[in-house]
């Protein structure tokens, strides 16, 4: 599996967090404080915004989702540095 594939399913995995926040919110302050149920939460979008992090280009270690200067919520499927093609699966 290509780094850009790998990196695509991180992005898909915190569109998922995003929208399930207001149901988990739902159901668990049923069974929690609002606060430990919003603090709950908070750490599983810390983890995946560290997660984040481990997607780089294996040629000069930029970030797949950094561009312009900016984290972008989706990978770029090329390298901003230094141009290489993220998509090609002898990358990993």
């Amino acid at each position: 599996m290509s780094v850009y594939e790998n990196a695509e399913r991180h992005a898909k995995r915190i569109i998922l967090a995003f929208v399930c926040f207001i149901p988990w919110m739902l159901i668990t302050t049923r069974f929690l404080p609002f606060e430990w149920a919003g603090g709950l939460f908070a750490l599983v979008w810390i983890g995946l915004g560290l997660w984040t992090y481990s997607y780089v280009c294996p040629n000069c270690g930029y970030s797949v989702f950094r561009a312009y200067g900016f984290f972008w919520p989706w990978p770029r499927s090329e390298c901003w540095k230094c141009r290489r093609d993220l998509t090609d699966e002898q990358l990993t």
